[in-house]
């Protein structure tokens, strides 16, 4: 900004640690400035997902002005973080809004669209030719499989107050903050390895589309065959 807005800092997100390796907790508040000394600054919570965030968010806007918060859950302060056993999460929320208007409510995890049970394939296109108009949409649940078209996943997530992606490797966890680049939020994850004797484990670089949680219709990573893939293995 030029003048009196140049580096003025209305708003700032931020994540919190709470519980222990056992009983994980946390959130994610905001903090509403106006750019105003702190006796006028407003402070309430986005969302309680009962995991830490130790990580930075990150803040995005979509084509509609709406703000997109992206994080993800997991902690590894001491070695009995390690064997952590509630999984952890990555989620992507939109700032609530009333007629386009941010209204600064809190979100519940619950309402947030499961991108875990969303897998996109080719469909119909053509090699080369990948569009949102062919892709493959199928929706995995307990008991069915459903497919599905680009279309409908948009529409439940213009209906959703954003999405979560829990990861299925166990002791997964985030603890860098993510990049928001091309309409995809770029991550890594990490793995401890459970042996004492060895020091590294293992980590995963993930690429999800910013407003669905899901694969891209043409994906940012290599696909071998089969479905487009969320993630790849980095070792």
């Amino acid at each position: 900004k030029n003048g009196a807005g140049k580096f003025s800092t209305d708003l700032v997100y931020f994540g919190t640690v709470a519980g222990d390796s056992a009983s994980p907790a946390g959130k994610i508040h905001r903090l509403r400035t106006g750019n105003g000394s702190p006796e006028g600054w407003q402070m309430s919570t986005l969302v309680n997902v009962a995991e830490p965030v130790s990580a930075a968010p990150s803040v995005s806007m979509d084509e509609k002005g709406s703000l997109w918060i992206y994080f993800g859950t997991g902690r590894l302060f001491n070695h009995d973080d390690i064997t952590q056993t509630t999984p952890m999460t990555f989620y992507g929320i939109r700032e609530p809004e009333t007629d386009g208007v941010r209204n600064w409510d809190t979100v519940f995890s619950q309402d947030l669209f499961n991108s875990n049970g969303i897998s996109v394939n080719q469909g119909t296109c053509e090699e080369g030719k990948l569009s949102y108009d062919c892709i493959g949409i199928l929706q995995t649940d307990e008991s069915s499989n459903s497919t599905r078209d680009w279309t409908w996943l948009t529409r439940s997530l213009d209906q959703a107050s954003g999405w979560k992606h829990a990861f299925s490797a166990a002791g997964e966890r985030v603890l860098g903050q993510a990049g928001v680049l091309g309409g995809s939020v770029v991550f890594t994850s990490y793995i401890p390895s459970q042996e004492i004797c060895a020091a590294r484990g293992t980590s995963r670089l993930w690429s999800l589309y910013y407003k669905t949680g899901t694969s891209y219709f043409w994906p940012s990573l290599e696909r071998p065959g089969g479905d487009f893939p969320t993630f790849i293995e980095l070792g």
